[in-house]
């Protein structure tokens, strides 16, 4: 028997009930129907026995006994059977001949049926080896499905073809035409075009469809989507029976669903999508909302089990792989993954798939791109048709690695370039990056014991200084040490069409490893011990003295601060206040070095320093007492007291403080052996004198003052109208020279000419005479009172600092009556 395939329909009809049910006049209709039916039917067992006489000999072979029955689930069940008949001729011509079912809204006959089509054919009365009495009366049975939205009353008739190739449409009612059988086939409320695609990457299956109202169907939307799943097609009207499962229930707009497999699937799988209203739902898929073609859903990986060889030639720059195949399904496919790191999943990050080959392939050869440089792994994995692959890889999966692959020159590998520059503790290091490099980052290697090479490298007897990404590295020497040492670097970088650094732990001497060794030295140099500053007057200038050294490349460096600083426990020559004077190389012997100050005509206290700097720059500016040195820059002339002592006294008769320059004339002196009695207002370091000559006698020779304490005496022959010159210098140098003249009692005037002009210079000499001892006198005065004024200051001091003495005895009378006063 065949059904009327429905796929897809387009039909509309005005719904006459919520739920798509017929009117009940309908329903009033079909039982009148009904009663009118089974009188037929009474009557037609009446004279059953009448048309059962006669089927013995019928040879047109019509059928008998039609019946057309609408079911509740909207299917008419045409059922008839064959004559009744021991005639084995008939037989015969029963296994021989087929049945056609015809279909009409008016009673059908053998003239109209030509214009009709039918809607089953070829259905065999009798099998060919089917017995005679299975034959005679065989009942048979055929379920049309009208088509969605039918309302109407319709005929079945039954056409018998023969094995001569003639008709039998005689289509009488009852035997080979039915009753007219009202049917009422509900619309289809279904969606369309229901389809599913499985995606292995995700595991999920990706169902969808379109649904009825978006194609102009009149569905309500009051529904629910239901989706369902099935391992078998939906046919026959099996849905009842055939095991389903529903994935999902949605909303009455949604046009898709994505279903995740779970666990291990590997299955052809169907879906159906329904709309479920609330008493209602069209499982007849008569339309296209179930699928009819199933789709595969798998999962599960194929594995291939095998060691896996891997080597890499340096000449050709060829990588071979190879491993044991034993693979034998054709839809599988082998493939090469290759990764910069070590894996093992070939979803990783970084992982490259390299080829797909035929399911049997066992070896590969991979060419490696120029300018690689890094270690590399490797695996070999299947994939299935449905694109599975297994992603973990295990201890059993063909995977190798790391396989040292180079196509660059070693010598184009490596750092180059390096230049080292020592700047007292700090040492900069700066290099080349080599081409084809990226990412880069650089390890820079320390030995101090000899150079750093592969061997130091492996037996890690050198020191990793410091990873930095730029191509310059500065290196601080800890203070206080002195060192010898060798420099290497080694690079960490990406090449060519990696994915991750290698570290290229590869040293060439001269180009990324220095052969020879740098002195570092943070070590500062010894400090001076001996600095002496002496201040010379007169030139205003002030001389450092120190101890020099044989360590060659020092450097001094001279400060200077005013004041008096030498009572500090430690000098910082950072500190405001200091300044740098100068600098001198260093040398063996004593050292010294000339300062010229720019004050003049002043006395200053001044400390002044040295510190020292070797060749590295190391330079300690903290500097203990051996290297600071206090002086006083005096650039003032002394002011001397000059007191002449006649023959055979032992007390000045006169005496006169003097500064630079000036002179001075003691009168009515007595003649004889005498002397000229020096003092300084400072510290004296020499006294001379001399006497100075006339039109009669010559200047004479400088002659050196006999010192006694801080008296300094010159001895002189006391004569009429002598002059002394008189020479002294101050510890500084500074020097005051001076003029004395001396006069004895007994002088007279001698006979002048009277001319005009002689008197005139008498007179001037007389006026110079008497000035000169007025400033005598006001000198005498003012080193009078600052005497005076310094005794009383000292006395002033010593009554202020004396000590108060604690009463003792009793206390008097009066001190009783005044401390009653504070006692009750």
């Amino acid at each position: 028997m065949m059904a009327l395939p429905i796929i897809e329909l387009n039909l509309s009809r005005t719904m006459q009930t919520d739920y798509g049910l017929p009117p009940a006049s309908q329903y009033m209709d079909n039982g009148l129907r009904c009663i009118s039916l089974s009188l037929l039917l009474l009557f037609s067992s009446l004279f059953a026995g009448i048309v059962r006489a006669d089927e013995s000999t019928d040879n047109s072979l019509e059928a008998r006994d039609i019946q057309a029955t609408f079911s509740s689930d909207e299917l008419t069940i045409i059922t008839w059977r064959n004559i009744q008949t021991n005639d084995y001729i008939l037989l015969d011509s029963l296994r021989n001949t087929s049945y056609e079912i015809f279909r009409s809204a008016v009673v059908m006959n053998a003239t109209n049926i030509l214009s009709l089509s039918p809607i089953a054919t070829g259905i065999m009365a009798c099998e060919a080896n089917e017995s005679n009495p299975s034959c005679s009366s065989k009942q048979h049975s055929f379920t049309w499905q009208s088509e969605p939205g039918t309302e109407g009353t319709f005929h079945y008739g039954i056409v018998s073809v023969l094995e001569n190739e003639s008709r039998t449409a005689t289509l009488t009612i009852g035997k080979s035409q039915s009753s007219p059988t009202t049917e009422s086939v509900h619309p289809i409320w279904a969606p369309l075009r229901v389809s599913a695609s499985y995606d292995a990457a995700n595991e999920s299956t990706f169902i969808s469809w379109v649904n009825a109202d978006e194609v102009g169907l009149s569905v309500p939307t009051n529904r629910t989507i239901w989706v369902w799943r099935h391992l078998s097609p939906v046919a026959n009207n099996s849905w009842g029976d055939m095991d389903k499962s529903i994935i999902a229930t949605l909303s009455s707009s949604a046009n898709s669903y994505e279903y995740s497999l779970s666990g291990e699937v590997e299955e052809s799988a169907y879906y159906s999508v329904t709309y479920r209203f609330d008493t209602w739902e069209d499982l007849r898929f008569i339309g296209s909302n179930t699928m009819t073609i199933p789709v595969s859903e798998d999962n599960v990986a194929p594995v291939l089990v095998s060691l896996l060889g891997a080597s890499f030639d340096v000449g050709t720059g060829i990588t071979s792989l190879s491993w044991l195949s034993g693979v034998i399904e054709e839809e599988l496919v082998t493939q090469v993954w290759r990764a910069s790191h070590s894996f093992t999943e070939v979803s990783g990050e970084g992982v490259v798939l390299l080829a797909e080959l035929p399911h049997n392939a066992t070896s590969y050869d991979y060419t490696i791109p120029l300018g690689s440089n890094g270690e590399f792994w490797y695996a070999v994995t299947l994939r299935d048709e449905v694109g599975n692959v297994i992603d973990n890889l295990g201890i059993m999966q063909p995977t190798a690695g790391p396989i040292l692959e180079r196509t660059i020159e070693l010598s184009e590998s490596v750092a180059t370039g390096l230049t080292f520059q020592i700047t007292g503790p700090q040492t900069t290091i700066q290099w080349q990056q080599p081409s084809g490099a990226s990412t880069a980052k650089y390890h820079i290697w320390r030995s101090n014991s000899g150079e750093v090479d592969n061997t130091c490298l492996q037996s890690s007897s050198c020191e990793l200084v410091e990873i930095v990404n730029t191509t310059e590295i500065n290196i601080e020497t800890p203070s206080g040490v002195e060192r010898d040492s060798w420099y290497g670097v080694t690079i960490e970088a990406i090449w060519a069409e990696a994915s991750d650094l290698y570290h290229h732990k590869h040293l060439i001497s001269g180009l990324n490893s220095r052969p020879t060794h740098i002195s570092e030295d943070a070590d500062a140099p010894n400090e001076v011990s001996d600095l002496s500053a002496t201040f010379y007057g007169p030139d205003f200038t002030t001389t450092l003295e120190w101890s020099g050294s044989e360590v060659l490349g020092l450097t001094y460096h001279l400060w200077r601060i005013q004041g008096d600083w030498s009572h500090s426990g430690a000098w910082n020559v950072t500190q405001p206040g200091w300044e740098e004077v100068g600098s001198i190389g260093s040398g063996p012997n004593n050292m010294t070095f000339d300062y010229i100050t720019a004050n003049t005509n002043s006395a200053l206290t001044t400390t002044y320093a040295i510190s020292v700097e070797d060749a590295h720059g190391n330079h300690d500016t903290i500097l203990t007492a051996g290297a600071v040195s206090l002086v006083e820059e005096d650039m003032l002339s002394p002011s001397i007291l000059v007191a002449i002592i006649p023959n055979g006294q032992s007390l000045p008769t006169e005496s006169a403080w003097l500064n630079d320059g000036m002179s001075i004339s003691f009168i009515g002196i007595d003649e004889g052996l005498g002397s000229l009695s020096i003092h300084g207002s400072e510290q004296l370091s020499t006294v001379s004198c001399r006497l100075l000559g006339d039109q009669s006698n010559p200047t004479t020779a400088w002659s050196e003052a006999i010192q006694d304490g801080i008296r300094w005496d010159c001895l002189i022959a006391i004569t009429n109208s002598m002059k002394v010159d008189i020479r002294a210098n101050d510890s500084a140098g500074n020097p005051t020279e001076l003029v004395v003249s001396i006069s004895t009692s007994e002088e007279q005037s001698i006979p002048q000419p009277t001319d005009e002009n002689n008197g005139v210079a008498q007179n001037q000499q007389e006026q110079s005479s008497s000035t000169l001892e007025g400033e005598n006198a006001a000198l005498r005065i003012a080193f009078s009172f600052i005497a005076f004024l310094l005794f009383a200051v000292v006395i002033l001091m010593l009554v202020k600092t004396r000590k108060q003495r604690a009463p003792a005895g009793k206390p008097t009378s009066k001190e009783d009556s005044w401390i009653a006063r504070f006692i009750d």
